[in-house]
């Protein structure tokens, strides 16, 4: 799905679709760092017992740094490290 999506014919349409779920008023693309990373290979590291990718550490750190307490993800790893995971929330009924 990911090599259909990267052709030249979709280019246009992918980055169009990443500006739009980049640039809104809420949103910060986190700029590449050393200190993060850093942070995120010693936690990758010191939690053997975990089944956390180097990309689920890094996402930690960050949040970390930015006293974040709820993540919009399905992923479970991010509840495990102790964060809401929004979209694994139910959404409450209509009345």
């Amino acid at each position: 799905m990911a090599e259909r999506l990267l052709r030249r014919e979709h280019s246009r349409s992918c980055g169009r679709g990443l500006q739009a779920g980049t640039c809104g008023p809420r949103i910060e693309v986190a700029p590449f760092q050393p200190e993060p990373i850093d942070s995120a290979v010693q936690l990758y590291r010191a939690r053997p017992d975990k089944d956390w990718s180097l990309t689920d550490c890094l996402s930690f750190a960050i949040t970390e740094r930015r006293h974040l307490t709820e993540a919009l993800t399905t992923d479970g790893h991010f509840e495990q490290a102790g964060l809401k995971v929004v979209m694994l929330v139910e959404p409450p009924l209509a009345v």
